[in-house]
């Protein structure tokens, strides 16, 4: 945990023109610099950085927010990791801060099962060079791996006994307690007393590593068959081993996922091991369980595309399905490669050789909707019944894609395919996304992507009131509005006047928490600006707030104008009481066309007094009635 104080001098330090130049040519233009955006393609350069604000801005994807967001997005670290990486560019001492005594004693606990487990792969390591281990090591050798990819992962071989790292590590102090905790012995209480062994026996290891690369856990396969025991058996979950949150192969392999832009994706440990071999390092493992979203979203840390790799075996194709759904719905492109039938990757790996398996993943990987489409058809034989329950289990995929251009894009080519009307799938799919849309709009509404002018229409009115509102609040909210009857007042103080006494309340979360935040610190006798808000702890109010005061000033070329043609354009700055006075009419207008709106939908409900509900609706029409008017009359200035 880094020290508030800490956090702050890096902040003050990281200077955002520096950070960004490490990775983005920048060229000034005005008073920002510009270049091209290292979030997306692009040939025209959107990407502006302000170091009056100490902000970045892309009006192309949308991304922005400061110097940390930069690093936190471009080398997909976590925030922890950017400000240490901030820290050591600028030269910064991070201290430690002082643990609470539960705190401390979980991170001295982690610490004892990191250092524990890390000495157990070590001893099976040594053990698979022993005599008595040439069997396991024989058998990695007949299935293709070299001394090098066997360092590379750390493979070792539990011993074919019942105490050899329960005995090893009473020598060394250990305690049975922590023994047990990390998963690598067992305690069985039984009538005849206490039982305590070692979990692994005659079994070749895989140490599971995290993404720093300490050893957390282990895989484990069974060396001979036995009757009874599980080929394959893994650690238990531990404090530092959380299985929904762990990729074999991770750690070797995320600096190649985030060269290649993309990630590999199968089944078991062995298939990691001998793609790697192939020269195919960009790949990992879901261990044995079904993938997760924690899963995913480490994957997304370092890219958005994942290839899947199918055992040619139709049945476990259909059974992963699910899975992939689940990367679509994280906005991940995802492509599958099939293999031939009673194949897998590790076994095709070695039948081909690198090269040639190279271009097999190439030359075969398919999109996965059309892969899906293409394979469910399979032996439908002109059942309607069947084919009518493939294309629901095919739009239902289609749903789970964010992206609407995707979407439209899929649905064109599955109606080609599966030779039903386009018009028929978009509304089965209506369908699917009507109570979809319902939950999220309940929960949370997330404007800060949405940048363009184009895109404007599409959003709620009255979430884009509130967004001018809060832009303008955090760009002149401690301004001085001139009142020419009245004491001078502060825009802030002007703009809670003017929509208190009217009971307007924000709608988005997002915003109302930006409101309620300059509200509390106005109660307190403090005005705030956008450098309060860009150094808060919440992520989500930070880049949010970076998003909207990197955005245009629609006064932005008005003193290129004064002196490229003499033409006085006046800023927002200087008509701030009439944009101020502007954006708050249109912010009581949005807010009585909302409460309308819920009105309108009481009608078809019973339980509310009808006339009552008229009655409002009645007065809420002659108030957008006036407040129309007023908008009209600014207009005509």
């Amino acid at each position: 945990m880094i020290p508030s104080h800490t956090i702050e001098e890096i902040r003050n330090k990281a200077d955002i023109e520096d950070v960004v130049s490490d990775y983005v040519s920048l060229k000034k233009k005005g008073k920002n610099l510009w270049g091209c955006c290292p979030f997306h393609d692009e040939k025209t350069p959107s990407f502006t950085v302000s170091p009056a604000k100490g902000i970045f801005k892309c009006f192309g994807c949308g991304k922005a927010g400061d110097s940390i967001t930069f690093i936190m997005e471009k080398e997909k670290f976590a925030y922890t990791d950017a400000l240490k990486y901030l820290a050591q560019k600028y030269g910064i001492t991070i201290e430690e801060k002082q643990y609470s005594l539960e705190e401390k004693k979980e991170s001295d606990e982690k610490e004892a099962l990191y250092h524990l487990l890390h000495n157990a792969k070590e001893k099976f390591q040594k053990n698979l060079l022993q005599e008595q281990s040439q069997a396991a090591l024989t058998y990695l050798k007949n299935r293709g791996l070299n001394t090098e990819v066997m360092q590379k992962f750390e493979l070792g071989y539990s011993l074919d006994a019942w105490n050899d790292l329960l005995n090893y590590y009473k020598k060394m102090g250990y305690s049975e307690e922590l023994l047990e905790k990390s998963g690598i012995i067992i305690v069985r209480e039984e009538e005849s007393g206490k039982k305590i062994y070692d979990r692994f026996r005659n079994r070749i290891m895989f140490p599971i590593h995290n993404l720093i690369g300490k050893t957390i856990g282990f895989g484990a396969r069974l060396l001979k068959n036995e009757e009874n025991q599980p080929k394959y058996l893994n650690s238990p979950e531990t404090i530092v081993y959380k299985k929904n949150e762990v990729l074999y192969g991770i750690f070797q392999a995320k600096e190649s996922i985030k060269h290649e832009d993309n990630c590999y994706l199968c089944e078991g440990y062995m298939d990691v091991i001998s793609l790697h071999m192939a020269g195919i390092q960009n790949t990992v493992a879901a261990s044995g369980t079904s993938l997760t979203e924690n899963q995913i979203k480490q994957i997304k840390r370092f890219t958005h595309n994942v290839t899947t790799l199918f055992d040619g075996d139709n049945a476990g194709i259909k059974a992963s399905f699910r899975g992939i759904d689940m990367l679509l719905s994280q906005d991940i492109n995802v492509k599958v490669v099939p293999f031939p039938e009673n194949e897998d990757p590790d076994s095709y790996a070695h039948k081909l050789g690198p090269q040639p398996f190279k271009e097999f993943l190439k030359t075969n990987a398919t999109d996965f909707i059309l892969f899906k489409t293409k394979i469910l058809l399979k032996n439908i034989q002109n059942d309607p019944i069947k084919k009518t329950e493939i294309t629901t289990d095919i739009i239902t995929s289609i749903s789970c894609i964010p992206n609407i251009i995707k979407r439209d894009l899929y649905i064109q080519e599955c109606s080609d395919i599966l030779k039903i009307n386009k018009d028929i799938i978009e509304v089965a799919l209506q369908n699917i996304l009507s109570p979809q849309k319902k939950d999220t709009q309940k929960n949370k509404i997330h404007p800060t992507n949405v940048t363009s002018a184009k895109e404007k229409p599409i959003k709620e009115k009255i979430t884009y009131q509130e967004e001018e509102s809060i832009r303008i609040l955090l760009l002149y909210g401690k301004e001085t509005i001139k009142q020419p009857e009245s004491q001078d007042i502060q825009a802030l103080t002007y703009f809670f006047k003017e929509t208190e006494d009217d009971g307007i309340s924000f709608q988005s979360p997002l915003y109302q928490e930006i409101y309620a935040l300059f509200k509390q610190k106005l109660q307190e006798g403090i005005l705030v600006d956008m450098d309060y808000f860009l150094k808060h702890e919440s992520l989500e109010i930070r880049n949010c707030v970076a998003s909207l005061i990197g955005k245009e000033d629609k006064h932005e070329f008005s003193k290129n104008w004064q002196e490229r043609y003499e033409i006085n354009i006046p800023t927002e700055k200087e008509e701030l009481k009439q944009s101020m006075y502007t954006n708050i009419i249109r912010l009581k207008l949005s807010f009585i066309k909302f409460l309308r709106k819920q009105n309108i939908e009481k009608l078809t409900n019973p339980e509310y007094a009808q006339d009552e509900i008229l009655q409002e609706i009645k007065e809420q029409n002659t108030i957008i009635q006036e407040l129309s008017k007023i908008i009209g009359k600014v207009y005509e200035l």
